[in-house]
């Protein structure tokens, strides 16, 4: 019973308003707010200590049609396991032709619902390529958008060791990411990161992205955005 093991448990075992987690049972809480987009926070009540507001949404608290929904995402969730890379096959030979692949199917919550991307990965010398369909759903339609990348191809320039990694995105997603819409909306997404040697193991490197409006994994922003990332990765 998540009612009792894990929402009750929260709240018996409340440490103040500070220590509080965002979400008791993120999945709950995420079906909870997609069905009520408009419901203001402080319509939770107030918290059983009598400190702030009962942030925990409970299963007993979802109507029956939430309750599917729930459901279904944690039945498709299970695709998460299909991938060969799962269990140990971190490549597949192609026959005689120099190719090798693999594939991931994955399932992300999202801001309007939900995207299940089929990932198809080719590799070919120096070329390592990845093909994804994305599979948007909101409550009342189905959406798409296609993507290409390029990871890490090898660059001698200047001296420098470099790895050039672009990424291209184009599609549609639910307007103004609604999760109660079967209208859609244009979606596109420019990326590229580059890998700059500072030793065998070491890199700089510096990822720019610029996109519409729309949700993407990994990107904070459901706004139109550029976004520079900078950092240093280690490579074994």
């Amino acid at each position: 019973d998540i009612d009792k093991t894990i929402i009750d448990a929260k709240y018996k075992n409340d440490g103040g308003e500070l220590s509080r987690n965002v979400y008791g049972y993120p999945a709950i809480n995420w079906v909870y707010e997609l069905f009520r987009p408009d419901e203001p926070y402080s319509a939770r009540g107030v918290h059983p200590s009598g400190n702030g507001i009962a942030r925990y949404i409970k299963l007993s608290q979802l109507s029956g049609s939430e309750k599917d929904y729930l459901i279904n995402q944690s039945l498709l969730a299970t695709l998460n396991y299909l991938s060969p890379a799962f269990y140990g096959f971190s490549s597949i030979p192609l026959g005689k032709s120099g190719f090798s692949g693999n594939f991931t199917i994955h399932h992300y919550f999202t801001s309007f619902g939900t995207d299940t991307p089929v990932e198809l990965m080719i590799k070919k010398d120096a070329f390592n390529f990845i093909f994804t369909y994305h599979n948007y759903m909101n409550y009342e339609n189905y959406f798409f958008s296609i993507e290409g990348e390029i990871i890490d191809y090898p660059v001698k320039f200047a001296g420098l060791n470099l790895l050039f990694s672009p990424r291209v995105m184009i599609g549609m997603q639910p307007k103004d990411q609604c999760f109660m819409t079967d209208t859609p909306e244009l979606f596109g997404l420019l990326g590229l990161r580059t890998d700059i040697s500072v030793s065998k193991n070491f890199y700089i490197f510096c990822d720019l992205t610029a996109k519409t409006a729309g949700w993407a994994a990994g990107n904070d922003s459901l706004d139109k955005n550029i976004s520079i990332a900078i950092g240093v990765s280690m490579r074994y």
